[in-house]
């Protein structure tokens, strides 16, 4: 597709790799079959010179400002069938660089939060990671004033679980 500034971008258009600096490269949505789509062009002053904005539904359902300076690219992206695809074998997911991973519980204390004990014991607590993050519904973005500004509209405040087309037509319509 063509890879122009997100301002001349009719709503409603599908894109991939979104940039979120003007200078910089695509960064959101760029896995496989994903697209986002341009839903208006706001001139919204934030204090910084006029600057105007974008806003682009992602496919998690987040609407997020993107300055008009910002490439995309028309379309979205190939393979959407990607995950569906078995390899089969062990061997062919060795081919693809994939090794077999450990459970925590089996290794040493020093090696995972999980590991040590004797006789597969569990009694850790919470699942964490190796390197003592934790899992498993812990928030990984930043909260109140100091998370991103940019967002309009959280992925998980009220998500639309309609077809991109559906969505596509009541853009247009409203």
């Amino acid at each position: 597709g063509n890879v122009l500034p997100v301002c001349p971008i009719p709503t409603g258009t599908q894109t991939h790799p979104v940039a979120l600096r003007s200078n910089g490269k695509g960064q959101l949505v760029r896995s496989a079959g994903s697209f986002g789509i341009v839903l208006s062009h706001d001139d919204y002053d934030d204090g910084k010179q006029g600057a105007k904005y974008t806003q682009v539904r992602l496919r998690s359902g987040e609407v997020q400002n993107i300055p008009h300076t910002c490439i995309a690219t028309i379309g979205r992206i190939s393979n959407p069938n990607w995950k569906d695809s078995t390899l089969g074998k062990a061997r062919r997911a060795r081919n693809f660089r994939r090794h077999p991973s450990d459970h925590g519980v089996a290794m040493n204390a020093v090696d995972h939060p999980h590991g040590g004990g004797r006789e597969g014991s569990k009694g850790s607590g919470h699942s964490s990671s190796a390197w003592g993050w934790l899992t498993k519904g812990k928030r990984t973005r930043r909260s109140g004033p100091k998370g991103n500004t940019m967002v309009i509209r959280k992925d998980h405040e009220g998500r639309r679980n309609v077809s991109p087309r559906h969505f596509v037509r009541f853009i247009k319509n409203n």
